[in-house]
């Protein structure tokens, strides 16, 4: 396949991907939005449990990082038993650490909280709803597994049509719930989380759907009973999606408990602080959407070429995606920082978080550069077998530039909100640049290859001792 064909295929791919990003990420948009109307205290306590939230979902990309990079390959090496055996494994690994986590969430959410020195006029709204959303975390665990897999098959468009489905029903479930409209009792936080429950249980049962008929179905003959002889494999597939994932997810863990750190730094700010932050980081997601998108669809397309040992197309096809990502979220970014004297009006009356956000709006249009080469770098050394590399730079780039950084600039220097910002637009820079390095000079290249070596040497050497047990014990 020609670069050309690749880059249509990319964008292809890349296409309803964006758009599923874009209806799920605007749920929470839509939620703050909607809250706004009642109060910024309100919304202040939604952003402090969604901050904690994302950090403690991101242990279940373990699952979903790991499945999409694995069965890419396993599609791209023409071996559909072994991928339907990893896709299996990773619904049941992303099953179970689900359910574990709803349990800590829901036992502990006010624990939790108090670790994080909730303002008291936050703490009660903050735990219901980290109580109810928490508590359905399971929902969330088996959605990631499940996209992961659509995605690898390259039938995102499924995902696509459940995240605005999804949409849909969190709209008029939190139009019920929160206001109190037609009969139902008015809830306001409370409601908002029980309609984000309803909403991910709806997508989920469509997803699992679609992965019953679509997903997990392959064309080729005696690939199903191939995956019920390849059962005896489940082991060493579980190991190989923790090889990857467990680094993958790594990276985002330290960059997303970096977070709940400042977040926790900007709760000593004051309520309107957190609420200028929360209104920001729901606002700016519009900028590095397509980040988001080209790199989940770049990471399938090099989880493909790598199994077929295409290195140097790779890199290539994931060159080309960093481009195009650092043009279309510079452009989007500084669109925002032109418009937000208009909208933000319309999110709040207060002053000073008016003031806070337009000043942030343009700091933000060099920090969203470096985000999309972060976002696109992490995801394609994923996927071509070297994860280990931006681990390794998000853990001392993030902690000592935009957690301790962060801290001084914002808190002993006196800066605020702003000063804290500017450490963390460096910091993506700083990252940024030593990622896209490494992936340019094509060091990842040889970590590749030997991976693969050990990858087709495991496989043999574990399908001779699978028929030696079935001869000898299985009989």
């Amino acid at each position: 396949m020609d670069s050309k064909a690749m880059r249509k295929r990319l964008f292809r791919l890349a296409r309803p991907i964006f758009f599923e990003t874009l209806l799920l990420m605007s749920l929470g948009m839509i939620d703050v939005f909607m809250l706004s109307q009642i109060s910024d205290a309100s919304v202040a306590a939604v952003g402090l449990v969604n901050q904690i939230l994302n950090m403690i979902f991101l242990v279940f990309i373990v699952g979903a990082t790991g499945s999409l990079v694995v069965c890419s390959q396993y599609l791209g090496a023409k071996r559909p038993g072994d991928f339907l055996v990893a896709a299996r494994v990773s619904m049941l690994l992303n099953a179970a650490i689900g359910l574990i986590v709803s349990l800590l969430l829901f036992f502990g959410a006010q624990t939790i909280l108090e670790i994080m020195d909730a303002k008291a006029d936050l703490l009660e709204n903050a735990t219901n709803y980290c109580e109810i959303v928490g508590g359905f975390a399971f929902l969330v665990a088996l959605t990631f597994a499940a996209t992961s897999i659509l995605r690898a098959r390259e039938m995102a468009q499924y995902p696509m049509y459940v995240s605005l489905i999804t949409n849909i029903v969190n709209i008029i479930g939190n139009y019920l719930l929160i206001f109190g409209h037609m009969g139902f009792p008015a809830l306001a936080v409370e409601g908002a989380a029980w309609a984000t429950v309803v909403s991910r249980l709806a997508g989920l049962i469509l997803l699992l759907f679609f992965l019953a008929k679509r997903g997990l179905r392959v064309e080729e003959n005696g690939a199903a009973h191939a995956a019920k002889k390849l059962c005896a494999d489940a082991l060493t597939k579980l190991l190989q999606i923790l090889r990857i994932g467990i680094p993958g997810a790594g990276e985002m863990f330290s960059y997303a408990s970096s977070q709940v750190v400042i977040t926790y730094f900007i709760n000593m700010l004051g309520t309107d602080a957190l609420a200028a932050r929360t209104y920001m980081m729901n606002i700016v997601i519009c900028t590095f959407i397509f980040a988001i998108s080209i790199a989940q669809a770049a990471s399938v397309s090099c989880g493909h070429l790598v199994g077929k040992h295409s290195f140097a197309a790779a890199k290539a096809l994931g060159s080309f995606a960093i481009n195009r990502a650092l043009l279309i979220s510079g452009a989007l970014s500084l669109l925002l920082a032109l418009l937000a004297p208009l909208f933000m009006p319309v999110m709040t009356e207060n002053q000073h978080i008016l003031s806070l956000c337009l000043t942030l709006f343009w700091i933000d249009i060099l920090l969203e550069l470096g985000r999309a080469v972060n976002i696109l770098t992490g995801r394609l050394l994923s996927a071509v077998g070297d994860p280990l590399f931006p681990l390794k730079v998000s853990i001392i780039v993030v902690w000592s530039v935009a957690t301790l950084g962060g801290y001084i600039a914002g808190i002993t220097l006196g800066f605020g909100l702003i000063g804290m910002w500017t450490l963390f637009l460096i910091d993506e820079c700083l990252r940024a640049s030593i990622q896209w390095h490494y992936w340019r000079t094509g060091r990842w290249m040889n970590k590749s290859i030997c991976w693969c070596k050990k990858h087709v040497y495991r496989c043999a050497m574990w399908g001779v001792q699978s028929a030696i047990r079935q001869r000898f014990f299985w009989a």
